[in-house]
């Protein structure tokens, strides 16, 4: 095929994603934005496009569910050699500060500090945002997205730029390629934690980044990369397909099996190449 009709096809193939993702299945529509589609090898560990999501004031609330997929065979990494496991997808940042996770508790340079989530945010302050996994594949929430705040922060006093977070995300893995969300209210009503709303503000949108840093990528595969977003009919995540990344080609692997010098006429001893 002549290589502009590949491109062509390439093109009408992105904006039929694009359009899938700015028309999502679920029951509420997100506004979505991948910031970059970039061409990648395959056989590797790669770092690709980042997903950003903005949620409408009200669509997200605790309870809600939604799995994240990449194709078969394919691997969120924690880094170039290790896959993410359900402790690291759990591990929170704080701005600055980094909370291991282990079984429902979370843990502060070795020390416990907490025993759930609730615990954990009715503690610490947050200025910037909140990042949940691996130093390069993880979910952020910023505090302010567009200008305004984020619906999962509550402002501790007006202008004082000092937040709390009112909802979490807990991450269940289901396979080396697909990870199931379930937000959690983490200031549930009738606790000493409840600020009187249930889950996310609601006069606020919800901003987050899905940052794919490390993505183990199938031998062989070309083509598109999608991560598939697929949520119940009652939850208020949207479901789409989002494109992430291509593979154009791949590499070909060279082995010389013979190697006279190459100063000498060869014709009588060729060089052998094995693919």
């Amino acid at each position: 095929m002549p290589k502009k009709w590949k491109n062509k096809i390439y093109l009408i193939f992105v904006l039929m994603l694009i359009f899938t993702v700015l028309n999502p299945l679920g029951a509420y529509a997100s506004d979505v934005e991948v910031l970059n589609i970039p061409v990648v090898d395959d056989d590797k560990v790669q770092e690709l496009g980042t997903v950003y999501i903005r949620n409408s004031a009200g669509q997200i609330m605790p309870g809600d569910t939604a799995s994240v997929r990449l194709p078969e065979d394919f691997k969120f990494m924690k880094n170039d050699t290790e896959v993410m496991t359900e402790k690291d997808w759990n591990r929170v940042t704080v701005d600055d500060a980094v909370y291991e996770y282990d079984h429902g508790e979370y843990f502060y340079k070795g020390n416990k500090v907490a025993p759930n989530a609730a615990m954990l945010f009715s503690m610490l302050n947050i200025r910037k945002h909140v990042k949940l996994g691996s130093d390069k594949t993880y979910f952020e929430f910023p505090v302010v997205g567009l200008g305004t705040q984020s619906g999962l922060f509550n402002e501790t006093a007006p202008g004082s730029g000092v937040y709390k977070l009112n909802t979490g995300l807990h991450i269940a893995k289901l396979s080396d390629n697909e990870i199931e969300i379930e937000v959690n209210d983490i200031t549930p009503q009738g606790t000493p934690f409840d600020d009187g709303n249930y889950g996310p503000d609601s006069s606020y949108d919800v901003y987050m980044f899905f940052r794919n840093g490390a993505i183990y990528i199938d031998e062989g595969f070309e083509g598109y990369i999608q991560a598939t977003i697929d949520a119940p009919s009652t939850s208020g995540i949207s479901s789409g397909i989002i494109p992430i990344g291509r593979v154009s080609g791949g590499e070909v692997d060279l082995e010389v099996t013979n190697a006279p010098n190459f100063n000498n006429d060869t014709t009588s001893d060729p060089i052998k190449i094995r693919i």
